[in-house]
């Protein structure tokens, strides 16, 4: 995992999942960061590592061998973007609670608001480097 120091974990056949991915591949201008689908050797690879971890139904963000869920990963993922994407880290002022709450209200109704895909829909040829398995 040397090289995959930056990776979201995530639902790829959510249509706000993969809409968030889309704007990350264009955002992320160093191209450091990487992607994985929740149902990748990767993500089953955190998964044994960290038993606890015990809601794997939601973006996992890994970051230089720590890991972040839910509203943290989001904040995080702007953190590591830099520039002016760090901005969002003023969101940390709200609590943790309140920040999942959230994040849990709109993924128990992502497949119904944003639909559901048979397949990831960004993998492309020109960014297939930037998935793992």
């Amino acid at each position: 995992m040397e090289d995959n120091n930056f990776v979201i974990v995530f639902d790829n056949t959510c249509g706000i999942c993969n809409k968030w991915a889309q704007l990350i591949l264009k955002w992320d201008k160093k191209k450091k960061i990487k992607f994985a689908s929740l149902k990748s050797q990767f993500a089953q690879n955190i998964h044994q590592a960290h038993p606890t971890l015990s809601d794997f139904d939601t973006i996992i963000y890994f970051s230089n061998n720590e890991f972040w869920i839910k509203s943290g990963a989001i904040l995080k993922i702007f953190k590591d973007l830099g520039g002016l994407y760090q901005l969002f880290g003023v969101f940390k002022i709200v609590p943790l609670w309140i920040r999942d709450a959230l994040y849990d209200v709109v993924a128990s109704h992502r497949y119904q608001i944003f639909g559901k895909d048979k397949t990831c829909q960004i993998l492309t040829d020109q960014n297939k480097n930037r998935f793992i398995d």
